[in-house]
C-alpha cells in the first residue's frame, strides 16, 4: 500500500466515523440518554464530543475524494 492509499484509507475511515456519531447525535432518543447519564460520560467527554459533533459542518474535500489524487 502506497502512502497516498493509506492517508485515502484512513480519511474514509475517520469521516465514516464521523458521520455515524452525526447520525447518533441527532437521535433524539440517543441524546435524552446521554443526558440522563451523564455522570457516567467521563467528565463530560461524551457530553463535549456529542457537543462538538452537532456543530461539524458537511465537509467534502474533492483532494481526498478519489484514490487517484497526487
Amino acid at each position: 500500500m502506497q502512502p497516498n492509499d493509506e492517508v485515502y484509507c484512513l480519511y474514509h475511515l475517520c469521516e465514516s466515523s464521523v458521520q455515524f456519531i452525526q447520525s447518533l447525535c441527532m437521535q433524539m432518543l440517543f441524546r435524552e440518554r446521554l443526558v440522563e447519564n451523564k455522570e457516567l460520560c467521563g467528565g463530560g467527554a461524551v457530553f463535549s464530543l456529542v457537543q462538538n459533533t452537532l456543530k461539524l459542518s458537511q465537509h467534502d474535500d474533492t483532494t481526498l475524494a478519489s484514490p487517484n489524487h497526487v
